[in-house]
């Protein structure tokens, strides 16, 4: 499936309104924050990456808890969500600019 197919079907819409139904939109952007970035940025996006894969290297080796990796996979899962979306988002921008 392409991207413009997945910008194109109204699972980004269903996602967004499921964020809204359990209390959960604006999450990563609080996170971002909390970390020190204005908000969902790329940066923090990377950032959450770099972080997340350390974080999987200490917990099969025992340094760190259950707990505390399940935390940062949560934050990984937000961070390739932003990702999927800006993407979505910029190739719906393109696509507006050539109508």
């Amino acid at each position: 499936m392409t991207l413009q197919q997945l910008n194109e079907s109204s699972w980004i819409g269903k996602v967004g309104k499921t964020f809204k139904e359990k209390g959960t939109a604006g999450a990563f952007t609080q996170l971002c924050k909390e970390i020190g970035f204005r908000g969902p940025s790329m940066a923090c996006v990377k950032y959450v990456f770099s972080e997340y894969k350390k974080k999987k290297i200490e917990y099969t080796s025992g340094k760190i808890s259950k707990e505390e990796y399940d935390k940062w996979l949560q934050m990984n899962r937000r961070a390739s969500f932003t990702k999927t979306s800006k993407k979505l988002g910029k190739e719906r921008r393109k696509r507006n600019e050539m109508k």
